[in-house]
């Protein structure tokens, strides 16, 4: 499974600039690729349980 989350370029008129620690946006242990041309964030899994 593949998640791409899109990043937006501006708020409110403000440029953003993403730099964060791609360490600290560790979803079950997968660390996501950042696409600094598209501005996503791709996670790969081989399986996301479910549930509450």
């Amino acid at each position: 499974m593949t998640l791409v989350i899109s990043l937006p370029k501006e708020i409110n008129g403000s440029t953003i600039i993403f730099d964060q620690d791609l360490e600290e946006l560790k979803i079950n242990g997968q660390l996501p690729v950042f696409d600094e041309d598209k501005l996503t964030l791709t996670y790969h899994f081989e399986l996301l349980a479910g549930g509450i």
